[in-house]
């Protein structure tokens, strides 16, 4: 199930919750594609958060619907390397 970045996160995990169903999380493109600069701590906030409430449920993250990263191609791998962190600390 595709899970939007306006729903209510808690909600969706309690309810996905150790089914079949994978919790398919899109991050908002906004920690990646506005700024020049990569805010580190809020992404991790925003990717740990949802890690948190996921933790009982088959999860994967999509990064979509980024078009500019203001020539800053490290902000991509930071994302990354923090959500895999984020996803193998439970």
């Amino acid at each position: 199930i595709s899970i939007s970045a306006w729903c209510n996160e808690a909600f969706m995990a309690e309810k996905l919750a150790g089914r079949q169903t994978i919790y398919s999380r899109k991050p908002s493109p906004n920690f990646i594609g506005i700024e020049q600069r990569f805010d580190e701590a809020a992404f991790r906030q925003h990717i740990e958060e949802t890690a948190r409430l996921t933790k009982n449920c088959k999860t994967e993250y999509i990064f979509r619907d980024i078009y500019h990263l203001s020539g800053n191609k490290e902000k991509l791998k930071q994302a990354v390397q923090l959500t895999r962190d984020a996803a193998t600390a439970l």
